[in-house]
Formats: structure tokens, C-alpha cells, sequence
């Protein structure tokens, strides 16, 4: 693996002389200016508190902020009433939304009926201590809670990158849609991209099995994990796969025991309210927000029925899928500079072919991520690309409008789309199957 600091004087080979030089040189200073760094924190926080506040005068609290936690609260409820198979059927949850209306901007306001949350009944039992506390005061101290694990998730990624790169690193992940659409809506996301960060760290220094312990806290969302289980298996790499499989039988054997067999079984039977392509049976599952092909299919043909539409998408996946596999065959080298490229497009194959992915998803590229750009770095192009994927979204909701949602996570999708095509043509176009550029591995 390369030295972390090879990248730090990129400005500086880049500067030359003449007046491109100068001006290159003067962004580098300006960059390492303190007040520089401290406006463009204000900016920023001005932007996304902006368009926070016009959110919440608009729904209020646990309508639109906080949504996931709601369905969390109301999950928990139904499974702490007198059968925890309640948890999986929301009908039942309809008594508890009482106690949310006083939060919500307009009392009077009707919301949409609750939705499933497909989640192990490990879940709901755990999230027990929420229950105690007024809805808003949970929701404060999970939202504190997932906080504290973006700052943890920041810090390890920002450690891949060189001293002076570290600041800006951060910046764009504050400003990004996915930490952003996970904090605000009350996800579970932070936590899981905090696990599989770990798991791709063991990966690249060869502890196995503390990999498969971390990777398997992903079956909580099993979507994530489905291309990397291929991969995995395909690849022998049976002590990680022990590692998942235990952790699933950990999942299931301690819901079996706080919820008891009824419970467990209506979690495994009631997943086809998410098989509907359109969503029109929840409308919490809203496939026009997903990062998918599912939702461009849906954006870019909706006077299709949903059988046919349902197909384009499975061939599209089916086709993503496979340009993703082509680039494992060979030998199993996690500590090579191409291992970062390899999960970069693999978990950006299983953002875009997931049935259920939204904006959130992308928090899981971010460690396969600082390692592609430090160790492999990718052309300028997919660079660019990976800077608009980062910014762009997010600006365009803060800037403009929160009714633009559909509109960035659409763009979202297309630049994660874009970043896919570049890195793998750009893969297969490097002489070597995608190894560093020379001079890269000449300073590692």
C-alpha cells in the first residue's frame, strides 16, 4: 500500500510556472488560510440550516424530518404492545401516531398511514430506551447518537488522505446528500456504513474474520451486501463468509428469542409490500426518491405498466452487475492499489441494482472511495465526477429548494451512474487491469 503522503504535493507539481502556476499556487495557499476554511464552514452550515428550517416550518417535526425514526418509534411501539408480530403489520400502528401530531407543523394535518420498516425484531426490542422519552427528545438524542458516528466515519476516512487534503475531505462530507438524507430523516445508514468501514479496513489488512463480523451487520439491510456475498464466495474467502453467517444466526437466534417464532415469521412473510415496482402499496417506499435504475426506469417511463418497466430494470441490473464481477477475476489481492477500484464499483453496482437504495446508500462507498482516490487515482474525469457526485445534489436542494429532492436525488443517481462508467472504462483501458499510475507505485 502507498505511502499516504505521495499525494500532498499534487498542487505543487501541478503549479509549473507562468501564470497558471501562480494562480494554482495561490488556490494552494488560500486553501490553508484559516479564515478561508472557517467561511466556507459558515457558508455552508448557512446553506443546509437554511434549507432545514424552511423544511421544518413547511412539516414541522417527525413528518418529513425524522421520518425514518417515526417508523421507528411506531415499529417499537407495536412490537412493546401485546404481540410483537405488530411490529410487522402497520395497521396496527395507527393508535401511536396520536402522540406524534403535536410535532407535525399543521395539527390537524392528515399523514401518509404508517409504513413497514423490514428490520429484524432484534430492532424494535432494542430501540426500547426511545420509548421512554418524549418522540422529540428520542429523536434528538438518535439523531446525537448517528452524529457521533458520521464524526467517527469522517475521521477514518479522513486519516486515508494526507494532512492537508483532510479539512476538505471533511467539508464535502457534511455537505453531501447522503450524510445529509440519513441525518435529517432519522436512518440506521451512519451505523451501518460505520460497520462496513470497518470491514473493508480488515479486508485490506487480512483479518478475515473481523471483517466478516463487521460485514454482517449489513444483513440488517441485506441489499448492500448481496454483490460482495457473490464475490466472497466466488472468491473462497470462507472466513469472512463464517463471519456474516454467524452474525446472521446471532440476528435471528436473539429476535427468536425477544419476539418468539410468530413475530420472526411475519418479518420473513411480509417483504413483498417492497416488491411492488411503482410503490403504490406503501408510500413510504417511494422508488421516484431511490438511487436506482429502478427509479430512473420509473422517471424516464411512466406510460409503462409496471410488468414491463419491472424487466428493463432487471436486464439494466443484470448488466451493471456483470461489468461490476468482470472486474474481480484474477487472484484475491486486497493490499494492491486496484482493490480499491475493484469495491469502489462494485458497491456503486449494488447502489444502482438494489431494488430498495436510497440517497443514503452512497455512505458506504466512502471508505473503498478515499482509498481509490489516495492510492489508485482515478483521471480527471472521474475525479470531476466524483466532486460533482459529492456537491452537486446537495447544492441544488440547499441552493434552490427542498421541493427539488426528486430532482438531486435523480441527478444523484445520474452522476453515480456516470462514476461507474468512468472507472470502469477506465480499468480495463489501464495497461496493468487497473493498477496504480507509475509513478504512483514508484512512490509507494
Amino acid at each position: 500500500m502507498q505511502a499516504r503522503g505521495s499525494n500532498a504535493s499534487v498542487l505543487a507539481q501541478l503549479a509549473g510556472t507562468g501564470l497558471a502556476g501562480r494562480s494554482l499556487q495561490t488556490v494552494a495557499h488560500l486553501s490553508r488560510q484559516w479564515w478561508v476554511r472557517l467561511l466556507l464552514i459558515v457558508l455552508s452550515a448557512a446553506l443546509n440550516g437554511r434549507s432545514l428550517w424552511a423544511v421544518y416550518q413547511d412539516t414541522g417535526l417527525l413528518n418529513a424530518i425524522g421520518i425514518d425514526y417515526k417508523l421507528y418509534y411506531l415499529m417499537a411501539r407495536a412490537f412493546w404492545s401485546d404481540d410483537p408480530g405488530n411490529a410487522y403489520h402497520p395497521s396496527t400502528w395507527v393508535p401511536y401516531l396520536a402522540a406524534l401530531r403535536p410535532y407535525y407543523a399543521h395539527a390537524d394535518s392528515d399523514p401518509a398511514p404508517p409504513g413497514l420498516v423490514l428490520y429484524p425484531p432484534l430492532f424494535p426490542w432494542a430501540f426500547r430506551p426511545f420509548l421512554d422519552l418524549s418522540p422529540h427528545v428520542g429523536f434528538f438524542l438518535w439523531t446525537a447518537l448517528n452524529i457521533a458516528a458520521a464524526a467517527y466515519l469522517t475521521w477514518r476516512v479522513a486519516q486515508r488522505f494526507p494532512r492537508s487534503q483532510q479539512f476538505w475531505i471533511a467539508l464535502l462530507l457534511w455537505n453531501s446528500l447522503a450524510l445529509w438524507s440519513a441525518l435529517v430523516s432519522g436512518q440506521i445508514q451512519v451505523l451501518l456504513a460505520c460497520a462496513f468501514a470497518e470491514s473493508y479496513l480488515a479486508l485490506r489488512a487480512g483479518h478475515d474474520a473481523r471483517a466478516g463480523f463487521w460485514l454482517g451487520w449489513l444483513l440488517v439491510k441485506p441489499q448492500y451486501g448481496v454483490l460482495l456475498g457473490l464475490v466472497l464466495v466466488w472468491k473462497r474467502r470462507w472466513r469472512v463468509v463464517v463471519g456474516v453467517v454467524g452474525v446472521g444466526l446471532l440476528l435471528l437466534g436473539s429476535s427468536l428469542l425477544v419476539a418468539g417464532l410468530p413475530a420472526l415469521i411475519a418479518f420473513m412473510t411480509t417483504a413483498q409490500r417492497y416488491v411492488d415496482f411503482s410503490g403504490t402499496l406503501d408510500p413510504y417506499v417511494a422508488p421516484q426518491l431511490m438511487l436506482n435504475w429502478r427509479a430512473l426506469v420509473l422517471y424516464g417511463l411512466r406510460t409503462l405498466g409496471d410488468e414491463p418497466r419491472l424487466w428493463l430494470t432487471l436486464v439494466l441490473s443484470l448488466g451493471t452487475t456483470l461489468g461490476a464481477l468482470a472486474l474481480w477475476r484474477g487472484p484475491w489481492c486486497p493490499t494492491e492499489p486496484n482493490f480499491p477500484a475493484k469495491m469502489t464499483v462494485l458497491m456503486l453496482a449494488t447502489i444502482l441494482t438494489a431494488y430498495h437504495s436510497h440517497s443514503y446508500g452512497p455512505l458506504l462507498l466512502l471508505m473503498p472511495l478515499a482509498d481509490l482516490l489516495v492510492e489508485w487515482r482515478p483521471a480527471w474525469l472521474t475525479r470531476l465526477v466524483i466532486v460533482a457526485a459529492a456537491v452537486g445534489p446537495m447544492l441544488m436542494i440547499t441552493v434552490v429548494s427542498f421541493n427539488n429532492m426528486a430532482r438531486g436525488t435523480l441527478l444523484f443517481t445520474a452522476l453515480l451512474l456516470a462514476c461507474y462508467g468512468c472507472l470502469l472504462v477506465e480499468f480495463w483501458r489501464r495497461p496493468e487491469r487497473g493498477a496504480a499510475p507509475v509513478a504512483m507505485r514508484e512512490a509507494a
